[in-house]
């Protein structure tokens, strides 16, 4: 560095040696070598322009063939051309620009020579953004185990960290600033956003203002969310700024999104003790467990005709229980499908329209007037055409697979299919129940490309 300076940079010299950019800034590094599919972070919104800068910095004799796997791309010179591979001559530099028009991963890898030889690899990310669903803090479906802390006082304890938790003890409470609030997901997702709430204690609110969020994929290395920030010394982290009382919710974007199995929330400063009620929004790495329509006001909605049931309960001086009703957060004096009679032979049906790739089911039960009602056990079939079905089987037995159901008429009870179905028709047969057969449901999913 001495050397370089005394030969460029002549008497009297102005550059400021002690400024930590003069260090980063002339920094060089030899690239020799590769790692492959080892560049993190690339994930691309679908639809979105992209564009991206590409250069061969090897030898005289290497030409870098870029191959971009599913990708089509548009280079525009006096005539615009669609490709997926781009030649790159030594020293020559290029741009191309892309609108990913489907979700998945993708390999992005460059060959090197006549003989192809593998170059550098990445696999890119290419995700839904309108697949931004709360992950189940709130509902339960994460589970308290998942959810823990650094520390926590008295019975604040990390489990109720959950947004819009009741009681008397009804949030997490750390003991300073050094304290973490951890959720793990337990597979690896796409982090869009997180809402958070503080509580009101022994007559004073405590919230927190200001918070840094920090995830992991292995529990081993940690990164402090940035952003799009690529300063090193001046965002150690990207600072969120949290709530002003003890019960509204804020909610804060992760512009852009990143991909964690666990998250960590960091008070920063907060108001009495550090309390916290909190949501996480985001999505499967495959863009595939969005609402396929059935709740009412949903982009898409399912029609009424496309519910079926094998009956339906009904009495000449009330609404009647129709299919139709089988809407998640149905409202009205019938709010749900409710069978003629309550044995297991009866079942819903929806209809979605095609073949859809089916990833998951909520369900909820309902209520009529003092009487809870609600679905505790239920199995699944599924078809291509409505009139062959199959049924989901346990995996190592292939018998029926019985799914938990309800124990409360509002609160949603999710379930996952995992391998994921695929078919247009979903019934749902109930096979327990307390007090009698309600139901009410939305099912996740997505588009497939399978052709049948």
């Amino acid at each position: 560095m001495e050397e370089s300076l005394q030969q460029h940079c002549a008497p009297p010299c102005q550059a400021n040696t002690e400024d930590p950019w003069y260090h980063i800034s002339n920094k060089f590094a030899a690239i020799n070598g590769y790692v492959a599919e080892s560049l993190p972070g690339l994930l691309i919104a679908q639809h979105q322009q992209v564009r991206w800068h590409l250069l061969n910095v090897g030898n005289d004799e290497e030409y870098h063939a870029v191959h971009f796997h599913g990708l089509p791309f548009t280079v525009h010179t006096k005539a615009e051309h669609r490709m997926g591979v781009y030649n790159l001559f030594p020293g020559v530099f290029g741009t191309v620009e892309m609108r990913p028009p489907t979700v998945g991963t993708w390999l992005v890898e460059c060959t090197i020579g006549d003989y192809q030889m593998a170059g550098m690899r990445a696999k890119l990310l290419v995700y839904n953004p309108r697949c931004v669903l709360p992950l189940g803090m709130k509902s339960g479906r994460i589970e308290d185990s998942q959810i823990t802390a650094s520390d926590h006082i008295n019975n604040w304890q990390p489990s109720l960290a959950r947004l819009d938790q009741s009681g008397y003890y009804n949030a997490w409470m750390g003991r300073n600033n050094k304290s973490w609030l951890q959720v793990d997901l337990q597979k690896a997702t796409l982090l869009h956003a997180v809402e958070t709430q503080g509580v009101r204690a022994k007559l004073r609110d405590n919230y927190i203002t200001v918070f840094t969020v920090s995830y992991s994929l292995d529990l081993e290395t940690w990164n402090f969310y940035r952003g799009n920030t690529t300063n090193p010394i001046k965002a150690k982290a990207t600072v969120f700024h949290g709530n002003m009382d003890n019960s509204k919710v804020k909610k804060n974007l992760f512009t852009p999104p990143f991909v964690a199995r666990y998250i960590r929330i960091h008070p920063v400063y907060y108001r009495q003790r550090p309390a916290l009620r909190l949501e996480l929004l985001g999505c499967d790495l495959n863009s595939c467990s969005m609402p396929l329509g059935l709740q009412r006001g949903q982009r898409g909605q399912i029609s009424d005709t496309s519910f079926k049931a094998s009956s339906f309960y009904s009495h000449r001086l009330l609404p009647s229980w129709t299919a139709s009703l089988a809407r998640l957060h149905e409202e009205g004096r019938a709010n749900a499908w409710r069978p003629k009679n309550n044995n297991p032979h009866e079942w819903l049906q929806v209809d979605l329209g095609k073949i859809k790739r089916i990833t998951g089911v909520v369900t909820q039960g309902a209520r009529s007037l003092f009487t809870q009602m609600m679905v505790t056990e239920f199995s699944v079939t599924v078809s291509h055409d409505g009139q062959s079905w199959n049924s989901v089987l346990e995996e190592d037995t292939q018998r029926e697979k019985i799914f938990t159901g309800n124990n409360d008429s509002e609160v949603e009870a999710f379930n996952i299919f995992d391998p994921p179905l695929f078919g247009r028709y979903l019934r749902i047969h109930p096979r327990g129940w307390i007090n009698d057969i309600a139901l009410r449901l939305e099912v996740l999913g997505c588009d497939t490309q399978q052709r049948h």
